[in-house]
């Protein structure tokens, strides 16, 4: 699962270098067009093709552009479904882990307090284990963790796993 949204993310990645590889080629063209017009002759017939080469050239990038932006938009959809059934598949793992450890806890009690009722007052009196605190606190914040308009979905993807691979690495998983 996590796998999936990485490979998502590293194809979204890849765009964005092609993008941003568009941008800096787009700047270059500005640059010599604007280099044209600085001459102090620019009404030649060899400045004027050169104009009319860079202003294709750049309407050539601008549809590259789009066509990478739309790439991303469409990506952007795929990347913030798989995000929320990351996070729900790990925040699921995390908690059967968490009541795996407690059922643990109960277990050891039993010969202490042998009725069910005892031992369940009796755990809920002692202090978290620091194990399923932290457990605890990693599912809260898997659970709560929700897509933010101010955030980009790829934004979003990545944070999700980034918290995802850290909880599976807490659980040796």
């Amino acid at each position: 699962m996590v796998k999936i949204l990485s490979a998502f993310l590293s194809r979204a990645d890849e765009i964005e270098a092609r993008l941003q590889q568009l941008r800096e080629r787009r700047e270059s063209i500005r640059a010599a067009r604007d280099k044209i017009f600085a001459q102090p002759d620019p009404d030649d017939d060899k400045a004027l093709a050169e104009l009319g080469k860079f202003g294709a050239q750049d309407q050539m990038l601008v549809l590259q552009m789009e066509r990478c932006d739309r790439e991303l938009a469409g990506l952007g959809a795929s990347v913030l479904n798989e995000a929320t059934h990351v996070r729900q598949a790990v925040a699921k793992r995390v908690a059967a882990v968490r009541t795996k450890l407690l059922a643990q806890l109960d277990q050891s009690l039993a010969s202490q307090y042998p009725d069910a009722a005892d031992r369940a007052r009796a755990i809920a009196r002692l202090p978290e284990p620091p194990a399923v605190a932290a457990l605890s606190r990693i599912v809260s914040g898997l659970e709560s963790f929700c897509f933010q308009p101010a955030q980009t979905e790829i934004g979003h993807a990545r944070q999700v796993c980034q918290t995802a691979t850290r909880a599976l690495e807490a659980i040796g998983g």
